[in-house]
């Protein structure tokens, strides 16, 4: 999102001219049983009516948002124009183990691991539909093999959480953290409520997410620390030096998070 707003042409470029591209090749090709197109629950931006359905007006509220629904429109006119077997999907904030470091739990987990301070945007009331990302993959699969070509899908958790108690629990998975949350600026744009509607996901395809947001978060969490690292705590006088040797008397002992973060 950060990226599509600081460079709106270059994400124009990669997203709706990488779809054309890719869906040009497909119509010159042949055998092409189905084409998922992933887009975001971000297209969405206000909306009245929550849970979200698919059949509400889209109304983004950042360039992302509005990136992504050009590329379902290029992507419904090949449908409509050419008979490609188009299946659309927007799918929920994923999060999980190898996650970008760009995405809330990334970042969360990674300065709960450093014993880092966490910001949070605003007063961190603001909602997400936050899905494993083992409940996306499956959801895909599912589209892929029974969605309906022109149909669209959300893929989500079917869970309602704030990005503070999100947060709280990053750090709580974290054992021997000495993080703090904080709250910071409120984002531009940033929608108050976003919780998608699975209903037709579950009926036509035979979706359900199976893994909800506590043990998924803990899945994430064992993950980042096997890699990264625990947090060993504070040093004796206090002071936070991870990844830094930490002497008691004539001691030291290795910090186990001295792997980079």
């Amino acid at each position: 999102v950060p990226y599509s707003a600081d460079s709106p042409r270059c994400a124009v470029d990669a997203t709706v001219g990488a779809t054309v591209g890719l869906l040009e090749a497909c119509r010159r090709g042949k055998g092409i049983e189905k084409i998922v197109v992933i887009s975001s629950l971000s297209v969405y931006g206000r909306q009245e009516t929550q849970p979200i359905p698919e059949d509400v007006p889209l109304r983004p509220s950042t360039v992302y948002g509005a990136v992504k629904a050009a590329q379902e429109m290029v992507a419904l006119s090949y449908f409509r124009s050419f008979g490609l077997p188009i299946v659309i999907v927007r799918i929920a904030t994923t999060y999980g183990e190898a996650a970008r470091s760009t995405l809330p739990v990334s970042f969360f987990l990674r300065r709960a691991i450093r014993g880092e301070t966490i910001v949070v945007s605003g007063d961190g009331l603001q909602t997400r539909d936050m899905n494993y990302v083992g409940n996306t993959t499956s959801g895909l699969l599912l589209a892929l093999s029974h969605g309906r070509p022109g149909e669209v899908y959300n893929l989500g958790s079917g869970e309602e959480i704030t990005i503070l108690d999100f947060a709280r629990r990053c750090v709580d998975d974290v054992p021997g953290t000495w993080s703090k949350i904080v709250h910071g600026p409120p984002r531009t744009g940033e929608e108050g409520r976003l919780l998608l509607d699975i209903s037709k996901a579950r009926s036509d395809l035979g979706y359900s997410p199976a893994v909800g947001v506590a043990e998924g978060l803990r899945r994430t969490a064992t993950w980042f620390m096997e890699r990264y690292g625990r947090p060993c705590g504070p040093c004796h006088d206090g002071a936070a030096r991870v990844g830094m040797d930490h002497t008691y008397g004539e001691g030291t002992i290795p910090c186990t998070a001295r792997r980079t973060v």
